[in-house]
């Protein structure tokens, strides 16, 4: 699957109440050429892992966010994990 974007609304309400932050994310097989990719929140006081949202992708858009990830983000190890956006998507473009 070649990468694209996509000019098109964006709907972001105003009003949407964050209920669980997201700190890490794993990735599950499930059939044929698809993978769950799960969003999760770990609290390291609690020892728990709750997974908060998860999104079934055919492993071609797993490829992609996997490309995407290992070129614009940069990892600091021992102080915790420092994200840094090679460049910003323009408001509007969904990728």
């Amino acid at each position: 699957m070649t990468e694209r974007r996509v000019q098109c609304p964006v709907l972001d309400e105003p009003e949407l109440v964050v209920q669980e932050e997201v700190n890490a994310f794993r990735i599950l097989p499930e059939t044929g050429n698809a993978y769950f990719l799960d969003f999760i929140c770990y609290s390291p006081a609690l020892l728990r892992a709750v997974v908060v949202a998860r999104l079934r992708v055919h492993e071609d858009v797993l490829r992609s966010i996997r490309e995407r990830l290992s070129h614009d983000l940069i990892e600091a190890p021992d102080q915790g994990v420092s994200v840094i956006w090679a460049d910003m998507t323009p408001v509007g473009m969904v990728n």
